[in-house]
């Protein structure tokens, strides 16, 4: 395949007012080129284009797709939320953008609570939420606490600085793209009605082909709707995990009973994994005779 990386870093800064008009540009001009490869190239349609867009980049893809019908794909890589949550259909990606449109969200949070910059809603027709979609392993989680790590790591200027601190989560999403294209773990994902469902062991059914692939694989699997999953929670390379549902059940107790519950998994060559947080170090209440699911 031939692969073109659309560099346009001088309209995508700040102010970001006018790097999300320039949008419409840059559309313009990659809807120019297309038409010019596919009128020097008869055999070139428009089913084979796979567009890639991270943030800004994912609606540009979007704008392309409509003004360039039958597209075969477009990636969403977290797109951006300013301006774009809520938005019509006609100046954001949406599914008819193209045959097939995959969505990777990573930093849906709030936006004034914790400078969240992704797209928190469903856009495509299959939409990946991984770790819930709003923050990310490894990456700071709150306004304060980011100017906190940036301050003691001495990034509290320029922009790769900027782009750490505070793009972290954002930029988790091409980072899990780009490692599942040649990744031995296939980032199996999970059809669920929420991230607190999932967490809970209810939504871990594959049968009849209902789980899904995120990242490159993603036409591989016919299902689509809204999937979860998990990733390497230290935020590290590979990426990539493999579930497994737990289930402990607690016995009777003269008294209330609060605790973390932490799991360890030792394969058949005694090798360790974990300890694991099934709880996420915070204390719970355990009732008798119940059983907990993670």
């Amino acid at each position: 395949m031939n692969v073109i990386a659309v560099d346009w870093r001088n309209g995508a800064g700040f102010p970001y007012t006018q790097a999300t008009a320039n949008i419409r540009v840059v559309a313009a001009e990659l809807t120019k080129l297309i038409e010019f490869l596919m009128a020097e190239n008869p055999s070139m349609k428009s089913e084979d284009i796979h567009m890639i867009g991270h943030s800004l980049g994912a609606h540009c893809a979007g704008e392309v797709g409509t003004k360039i019908k039958r597209i075969g794909r477009i990636s969403g890589l977290d797109p951006a939320e300013p301006y774009f949550e809520g938005a019509v259909e006609a100046v954001r990606l949406e599914p008819r953008d193209a045959e097939f449109v995959d969505i990777i969200h990573t930093d849906g949070s709030a936006f004034l609570n914790s400078l969240g910059m992704g797209y928190r809603s469903s856009i495509g027709h299959v939409d990946f939420y991984p770790n819930g979609g709003a923050e990310q392993p490894g990456c700071e989680k709150t306004v304060l606490s980011r100017l906190t790590s940036s301050a003691a790591s001495g990034l509290t200027s320029g922009t790769e600085g900027l782009k750490n601190t505070f793009a972290c989560s954002h930029n988790k999403a091409y980072d899990y793209f780009t490692e599942s294209i040649n990744s031995d773990c296939p980032f199996l994902a999970y059809p669920c009605q929420s991230y607190d469902k999932f967490t809970a062991a209810q939504c871990l059914d594959c049968s009849n082909g209902k789980c899904g692939f995120m990242g490159y694989h993603a036409p591989e699997s016919s299902a689509r709707g809204d999937f979860y999953l998990l990733t390497n929670q230290k935020g590290q390379s590979p990426q990539c995990n493999f579930h497994y549902k737990v289930s402990v059940a607690a016995g009777v107790s003269t008294d209330n009973a609060y605790g973390i519950i932490n799991v360890k998994i030792i394969d058949d060559t005694n090798t360790t994994y974990g300890p694991f947080p099934m709880t996420a170090y915070v204390f719970i209440g355990i009732v008798d005779n119940s059983e907990y699911r993670f």
